[in-house]
């Protein structure tokens, strides 16, 4: 592989080929060198140093490029804080995610996913992540504010959420203060950044002055009334409480329409796919809210369908930590401020770890766990995603309700050209929806 460019470093070839890049990386060595414009940045590619940087959170706590700008929009909240304020936001957040509280998101889920099969009609060319975009957002707002917002915000929120998206790579790639010169671009990103936190802050106003009752079905309420079980009178403030609802927007939105357009796209690809998993969801009786352990593993074609996916297009691609104390990764000093990172591209298609890794196979997940520190979509350690049985029910929610009422084609010889982005989403990936006998799609008329 050539070595980076002067100046750019390996943003050029990055941005080029972004799946091609990440996947190499192992080419370089075990901690693989890598130029993010300016800064250096070492990447483990072997399970046993990503263990290590993510079972260590003090040592290896986060920052870095990738997380700066995040903290731009999240400020401090449980995926961004450092080390020393996450014990205490992870206590509070975490009842917004167990069995119960996901319990009463599935009904909205269900709804959202059949109001998502049920705006297509047949023969209709989609724009993929238009589709998935809406679903996801649509769902997040539902379950975290859990009343309507006015169409001018949430189509504000909608275009504020975009916009911050569009902007990480550039801000990652920019030497440092060059985020804040008068540029267009970066008017419209710190733009994005205080539209989008106004409209939490004025969802939390409203929220504050009346009464919340615990058995309210939507994650605010949830954040709102979290006791700290080390601290009963510990409770999120408006500032943690905006930061943490951004937070699950963020992630909510762009990282799970990112990984559902994907899904979308290799059932595509594998019609023997989609026919499998028809034929499970006509077999199943009908999901009720009552799920014993809603999110987790299934056995199902659904479930597994949602993990290779994700195993083979991980939504985000680079995530950083900041070296805090003098340590060694794979026998070499890292010293105090050090950039190290992870990249699932760089692991989950890696032969020595996953078989015949550019294919996508479902089946390979069939009573097999991978090796700790192998599939890294959801992070590990400590630091490990809160969120990630949500996503899961979010993502196959969408899969069966899509499958059962349609046919996805593809349109295009190549694959989609990934697009950089806080995630990498298929850029410009449109697919034709051919209705299924007996499904109650539309048979209107093409519409492309």
């Amino acid at each position: 592989m050539p070595g980076p460019l002067p100046v750019v470093g390996d943003a050029w070839p990055l941005l080029r080929d972004p799946i091609g890049f990440l996947s190499s990386l192992p080419s370089r060595g075990d901690l693989a060198p890598l130029r993010l414009g300016p800064m250096p940045v070492s990447v483990v590619c072997t399970p046993g140093l990503a263990q290590q940087v993510l079972r260590d959170d003090r040592t290896f706590d986060k920052g870095g490029p990738f997380f700066d700008r995040i903290r731009d929009l999240l400020g401090e909240a449980v995926a961004t804080c450092p080390h020393s304020q996450h014990r205490r936001l992870r206590r509070l957040v975490q009842p917004a995610f167990r069995d119960e509280q996901l319990r009463r998101y599935q009904p909205v889920m269900r709804a959202e996913a059949e109001r998502l099969a049920a705006s297509w009609s047949d023969g209709q060319s989609i724009d993929v992540m238009a589709a998935t975009m809406a679903y996801t957002t649509r769902l997040a707002l539902r379950t975290l504010f859990s009343v309507s917002l006015t169409k001018e915000r949430l189509d504000a929120a909608v275009s504020d959420i975009e916009t911050w998206v569009a902007g990480v790579p550039r801000q990652m790639l920019l030497p440092p203060g060059a985020g804040h010169l008068p540029l267009p671009a970066n008017r419209r990103y710190r733009e994005a950044i205080t539209g989008l936190r106004a409209t939490i802050a004025d969802a939390v106003e409203e929220r504050r002055g009346r009464a919340v009752d615990t058995q309210e079905p939507d994650l605010l309420a949830s954040l709102i009334i979290a006791q700290d079980s080390e601290d009963p009178s510990g409770r999120l403030n408006d500032t943690e409480l905006i930061n943490n609802a951004a937070t699950f927007l963020a992630a909510g939105t762009e990282t799970s329409a990112t990984a559902l357009a994907w899904m979308f796209h290799l059932l595509a690809l594998h019609p023997h796919v989609q026919r499998d998993l028809r034929t499970e969801i006509a077999g199943q009786e009908e999901h009720t809210d009552a799920a014993d352990r809603p999110g987790h593993d299934d056995g199902s074609l659904c479930h597994r369908v949602a993990l290779e996916a994700l195993r083979l297009h991980a939504p985000a691609w680079l995530l950083t930590r900041t070296v805090t104390a003098h340590t060694a990764l794979d026998g070499i000093p890292r010293a105090t401020g050090a950039t190290v990172a992870y990249s699932p591209y760089a692991l989950h298609r890696n032969a020595a770890y996953f078989p015949d890794p550019q294919a996508f196979r479902p089946d390979r997940w069939i009573d097999w766990t991978p090796e700790p520190g192998t599939f890294l979509t959801f992070g590990g350690g400590p630091r490990s995603c809160v969120g990630h049985r949500f996503a899961m029910l979010e993502l196959t929610a969408a899969l069966r309700a899509v499958a059962a009422a349609w046919e996805l084609e593809p349109l295009d010889a190549g694959p989609p050209r990934p697009r950089l982005g806080a995630t990498l989403a298929p850029g410009g990936l449109r697919l034709r929806v051919r209705a299924r006998a007996n499904s109650g799609a539309q048979q209107g008329p093409l519409n492309s």
